[in-house]
């Protein structure tokens, strides 16, 4: 009688375990897609100052 309940509990805790892993992938991933949207925003702002010749400036140094 004993045996169903804890296999049902082992069945479970086998079920539950990979869902907080889960959590850690779903987390870098987002990390990666950052760092790459960085990368790419760093990228078109480098040839935009090759394609202009100046690098932008912030809008407080335009009006001074």
């Amino acid at each position: 009688m004993l045996r169903m309940p804890r296999m049902l509990i082992c069945l479970l805790a086998l079920l539950w375990l990979p869902s907080l892993s889960a959590c850690n992938t779903a987390r870098g991933f987002g990390q990666d897609v950052q760092a790459l949207g960085r990368a790419m925003s760093g990228t078109a702002e480098e040839v935009k100052e090759d394609i202009s010749g100046e690098p932008d400036r912030p809008a407080e140094a335009t009006t001074r």
